[in-house]
């Protein structure tokens, strides 16, 4: 069974024909998967193996055995399945094909770096495919596919790792191939550098246009530079470099000199068209549904165009007003809560009046205990009653205080057709969403491009543009090239280094400050830091100021962990100067030897490596021996919770209520990945999740934030800013004062 692994399509189907080969426990785990498939997509692998009842071995195993590189590699295919397989069945609107492999070979062939590519591996006497963690599983295939086509050519190892020897042992004629889908680590850049240094042909695939390794690999096959395929474009271009190297063989290279700015993009110029806006999220978006929703960046002001609630926060405000409910009435007790609707509201595309069925139907179905972990404010949500066709009660075990701050204005708080998800089903109505917004979905290609159209029987005022085209192959990093190939009007995205957009002509930037925060995790269960004056010792030693200057820049510092901006922020929390000898003394109080070994882990795409260097420096001034894990976000939330790392940086997005943000932080909670049991603070947030008194409450969340800070188990660093960036023809509407856009009040001026 082990070899190739299946593409994403036919993930489960491949399970399905290997089930009978496998031993009982991985075959009983294999039905569990096909069985829950659409949980499992969203599932850590401690939580699947929770629910499997298996170790995290088996599943690891069970993963390798199908072909794939760890548990991960496995969930993204698995995902890309279940909510992109649908993603060419579109709901009503004008179609036009998808962008095919066919067509993005034919514009590979046109490229002259590719060309020069294929020549240096048709004729290389030994290659080396080196890689970052995200992009190792397509070095592999590379690199079995290679072994096909030039036997007895030496191929070196697809990870970002070359001894010495084998690097001074390397011939002139050799080749060194550098794959990065979106990171890289420091180790990999170090190598490339090495490399160079030798004057051996170097070259770097990636998706990311900025990626510091650019400066070491003077040959760069961007693929960014192909915008309309970004889904296809890593895949492609490792099918036609196999294909083109067997047809280089025994062929004389031509000299091909055309250059990459005189290949044509196939898309039309939407930034001249004044119905439509261009725009940007900087984050991946795979399924468009309140049901899947887990980030309060990725998919609130993209849902929001789609989707509405019974309250939501007034534009440029963060007052509560009514919106799909007229008004409510609310329980002395604080348990209960009756909504009157608004009646003659239709959903999109046909699927009929909004009713209090639709209600009910939208929240009871959050009270999944899967989908509890993810949105854990609907755990005390004990029945929705409907009381006619335009009123619904809401109860709940235990008063609610944040209901109408931080739940009902939030994604998990939208409204959904239960006869279109009765229709379609969950998978296929996370990417043909159907709401009451002001804006309805006419095409999604996950990662790839949104496309809305205003809703015609929109309750309201109708929006400000009439089409927008959400770009879901745009980031932080690359959006420059964006904007200037006319692929963006406006964009927002979350710490973007100012330097990025100097060199836009016309681009304006509005930086807002974030309901953000970054933080720096020690693990607690386990030496050194289990130690409280060791926690201490850290805390004296980082240079919060340097960190933030040099490697945040826009942010500003944090002591504590509610933002600034939010109710409840302690704005007297203690201050800890910059102490390396008290730092030191105290290490050396509790015995710590010096040298030893500790593992940092960080996303290098999220924190900028003037940060890690800056720590670095600092731990290794008290006597630390510090090691890098770099991964994305995903994998490092899975190294952290099965502690693989002794410490983190990290960064969570706040709400408007704080029981939400510390609430993540009691025992065996989602993003408590420090493993810190402190009964006290639990006991004292379940209250707070429980008091109506506002004076009462505002007090008892200080008091959380003094037992936080007490223990040491984190370093508070710096609260985040959202960057808003749009084109100076573009009137930016009325965004809500953490920087998020309100598309359907943008429009463009000319």
């Amino acid at each position: 069974m082990k070899g190739i692994k299946p593409p994403s399509g036919a993930v489960f189907s491949a399970i399905e024909a290997e089930l009978p080969k496998l031993p009982k426990k991985l075959r009983a785990f294999g039905r569990h998967v096909l069985d829950n498939r659409e949980r499992v997509i969203f599932q850590t692998i401690r939580q699947l193996a929770s629910e499997a009842q298996v170790s995290e071995s088996t599943i690891m195993r069970f993963a390798d055995l199908l072909g794939f590189t760890g548990y991960s590699d496995f969930q993204a295919a698995a995902r890309d399945y279940v909510t992109g397989a649908l993603a060419s069945t579109q709901t009503k609107g004008p179609t036009k094909p998808p962008n095919s492999l066919e067509n993005l070979s034919a514009e590979l062939n046109e490229n002259a770096v590719f060309l020069e590519l294929v020549a240096h591996l048709a004729s290389a006497r030994k290659v080396h495919l080196l890689s970052s963690p995200d992009a190792a599983a397509d070095a592999k295939r590379l690199k079995w596919a290679l072994s096909r086509l030039r036997p007895g050519v030496e191929r070196g190892n697809e990870l970002p790792s070359l001894a010495e020897e084998e690097l001074e042992a390397l011939p002139p004629d050799s080749l060194v191939l550098v794959m990065t889908v979106w990171h890289t680590t420091l180790e990999l850049m170090a190598l490339a550098e090495r490399v160079k240094d030798k004057k051996i042909p170097q070259y770097l695939m990636t998706f990311n246009q900025a990626s510091a390794l650019g400066e070491f690999c003077d040959r760069r096959l961007i693929l960014d530079d192909f915008p309309d395929y970004p889904g296809l474009a890593l895949t492609a271009a490792i099918n036609k470099l196999t294909e083109r190297t067997r047809l280089a063989l025994g062929q004389r290279h031509q000299d091909y000199r055309e250059s990459l700015d005189l290949i044509a993009l196939n898309h039309q110029p939407l930034s001249e068209r004044r119905d439509t806006l261009q725009l940007a999220v900087g984050h991946e978006i795979r399924a468009l549904d309140p049901y899947f929703n887990h980030s309060l960046m990725r998919e609130a002001m993209v849902m929001r165009c789609v989707f509405q609630g019974l309250v939501r926060f007034r534009e440029g405000s963060w007052e509560v007003v009514p919106e799909l409910a007229e008004s409510w009435q609310i329980a002395e007790d604080g348990r209960s809560f009756v909504f009157y609707l608004r009646p003659g509201v239709h959903f999109h595309h046909g699927f009929g009046e909004f009713t209090a069925k639709d209600v009910k139907f939208s929240f009871e179905r959050l009270t999944d205990p899967v989908v509890l972990k993810r949105q854990p404010a609907w755990e005390d949500l004990e029945e929705a009653i409907i009381l006619s066709r335009y009123a619904v009660k809401l109860v709940f075990r235990n008063p609610c205080p944040h209901l109408f701050t931080s739940v009902l204005p939030m994604t998990s708080g939208l409204i959904v057709s239960q006869k279109a998800i009765d229709q379609m089903g969950h998978s296929q109505y996370s990417i043909n969403p159907v709401g009451t917004g002001p804006y309805a979905v006419t095409s999604f290609r996950p990662r790839e491009t949104l496309e809305m159209k205003s809703f015609d029987d929109y309750w309201g005022p109708a929006p400000s543009t009439d089409r927008l085209v959400f770009r879901l192959d745009v980031h932080a990093f690359n959006f420059p090239y964006h904007f200037k190939k006319g692929r963006l009007d406006a964009a927002v995205f979350a710490n973007v280094s100012p330097r990025l957009s100097q060199d836009v002509s016309g681009l304006k930037v509005d930086n807002r400050k974030a309901l953000q925060f970054w933080w720096l995790g020690l693990s607690v269960d386990k030496p050194p830091f289990d130690r409280l004056e060791v926690r201490q010792a850290v805390r004296l030693a980082l240079d919060k100021t340097k960190i933030v200057e040099s490697g945040l820049p826009g942010t500003e510092p944090l002591h504590t962990v509610i933002p600034n901006g939010t109710p409840g922020h302690w704005a007297e929390a203690p201050v800890f100067p910059y102490a390396p000898q008290e730092a030191r003394d105290l290490m050396a109080k509790v015995g710590v030897p010096r040298g030893t070994s500790i593992r940092l882990g960080a996303d290098p795409s999220e924190i900028d490596f003037a940060v890690l260097e800056i720590v670095r420096a600092n731990l290794v001034d008290i006597g630390f021996d510090v090691q890098f894990e770099m991964s994305n976000r995903k994998l490092l939330m899975e190294k952290i919770s099965r502690r693989q790392c002794d410490m983190y940086i990290f960064f969570y997005n706040a709400y408007q209520d704080a029981y939400l943000s510390l609430r993540w932080f009691v025992k065996d909670q989602q993003y408590n990945f420090s493993h810190w049991d402190n009964p006290a603070y639990d006991e004292l947030v379940t209250l707070i999740g429980r008091e109506t008194d506002a004076a009462k409450r505002l007090q008892m969340v200080i008091e959380a934030q003094r037992i936080i800070i007490d223990d040491a188990w984190a370093i508070w660093l710096a609260q985040g800013h959202n960057s808003l960036l749009y084109n100076d023809y573009v009137d930016i509407g009325k965004p809500l004062p953490d920087g998020f856009l309100t598309p359907w009040t943008m429009r463009k001026k000319i």
